[in-house]
């Protein structure tokens, strides 16, 4: 089973490593509106991510030490098809029953299923499916489950042109579980006839990590926290420096429990930019 986390937009700060443990306010915090380069990745993207095994995670203190061997001096690209080591509790248990809709008598010629099926642009609340045309099917049939369906699926929309092969769900609530079958369907002499099902399970983009501030300065270490956003399954730290080639590099991966952190062994002087964002872990 693949397991991909889906990831909101950044939220960032600039700091510097002061000379001695400094107090909060306006004139040490700054939020970073432009930054050196432009970051690999577009602050409003909406993509799937998974995080190799040498990110390091939060101690039980949340403490992260820049001298760390195992930490990532690369951004990760590749998605992991590996079963996160976080706990989840979504989505919704896979119904055993087979599907309900039936022909109403055995189809004089096979159906051939929906090819192709898959999902793109997803954002905090819409998920865009996609698949490949049916050239023998009258339409199509779509099907979901969510947390509201008794882990049943149930008809959400009849798509009856054959040539259709997208379809956009709006108004979703963010960082939840959302399941889909499609099947293609046929309406000969007055009867319908429907091919076997495919699926397809994504989720929503979490929201974006709101009021990331810092909560201490010292020559050596930076801390920081943020608000706790709902639905998340994690947060992924990211950090920029003079050392990564003007690039964030995720330094840390915590659960949702924790919304704070402590940066050590920083170098006195330097600014660091820091990013928050939230993910959540699908079965798609």
């Amino acid at each position: 089973m693949n397991v991909k986390k889906i990831v909101a937009g950044f939220t960032t700060l600039m700091l510097t490593a002061t000379m001695l443990a400094t107090p909060v306010s306006a004139s040490n915090i700054q939020t970073a509106t432009e930054n050196p380069s432009k970051p690999s990745v577009s602050l409003n993207e909406v993509y799937t991510e998974a995080f190799s095994d040498s990110t390091i995670t939060a101690t039980e203190n949340n403490t992260i030490d820049s001298n760390n061997p195992t930490e990532s001096t690369t951004a990760p690209t590749e998605p992991n098809t590996e079963a996160p080591t976080e706990v989840i509790t979504e989505p919704p248990t896979v119904p055993t029953e087979k599907p309900t809709e039936k022909p109403t008598e055995p189809a004089t010629e096979a159906i051939l299923p929906v090819e192709g099926f898959t999902y793109s642009n997803v954002t905090t609340t819409s998920i865009t499916l996609n698949w490949t045309k049916n050239q023998n099917a009258t339409g199509y049939v779509i099907y979901r489950m969510d947390n509201k369906t008794n882990s049943k699926y149930v008809k959400y929309a009849v798509i009856e042109n054959n040539s259709t092969t997208t379809y956009t769900n709006k108004n979703l609530t963010p960082a939840r579980c959302y399941y889909y079958q499609i099947k293609a369907y046929l309406y000969k002499d007055g009867k319908y006839y429907y091919s076997s099902a495919k699926t397809v399970k994504p989720g929503t983009c979490p929201n974006g990590v709101k009021n990331l501030t810092v909560t201490s300065q010292t020559d050596n270490k930076i801390g920081i926290k943020w608000d706790k956003v709902d639905g998340a399954s994690g947060y992924v730290i990211y950090r920029m420096d003079y050392k990564t080639n003007s690039k964030y590099k995720a330094i840390a991966t915590v659960d949702s429990t924790i919304t704070k952190i402590s940066n050590t062994n920083l170098e006195t002087g330097r600014p660091y930019y820091y990013r928050v964002r939230a993910y959540k872990d699908v079965y798609g």
